[in-house]
C-alpha cells in the first residue's frame, strides 16, 4: 500500500503523509474517486491530461465507461488509475530484481 500511495502522490495533490495512513486500497479508491469527480465537475482538461501522463489506456477508459452507469464514472476512472499504478510498480520491481 505504501508504494501505491507514494505513486499516487506524484500525480495528484495528496501528500504522502495523508495517504500512508490509509488502511486499504478501498479507502484510497474512495479518496481518489472523490478527487476525480471534482476534476470532472471543474477541470475536465486537467483530468484528461493527468490520465495521459499516468498512461491510463484510453481504450480501457472508454470500454469501462460504456459498460457502466454515468454516475459511476469517477469510481471507474479512479480504479483504472490504481490498477495502472500497481502495474507500473510491479514492472519496476521485476526490472529491479532482474538487474541484480
Amino acid at each position: 500500500m505504501t508504494k501505491l500511495a507514494e505513486q499516487i502522490t506524484k500525480n495528484f495533490p495528496f501528500t504522502y503523509s495523508s495517504l500512508k495512513e490509509l488502511q486499504s486500497e478501498e479507502e484510497l479508491l474512495i479518496i481518489l474517486s472523490q478527487y476525480v469527480q471534482e476534476l470532472i465537475d471543474t477541470d475536465f482538461a486537467k483530468l484528461i491530461n493527468t490520465l495521459y501522463r499516468i498512461d491510463v489506456s484510453e481504450v480501457k477508459i472508454k470500454r469501462a465507461l460504456d459498460l457502466s452507469k454515468p454516475k459511476d464514472a469517477n469510481k471507474i476512472i479512479a480504479q483504472l488509475i490504481i490498477e495502472r499504478e500497481k502495474q507500473k510498480n510491479k514492472t519496476r520491481e521485476e526490472y529491479n530484481n532482474d538487474s541484480k
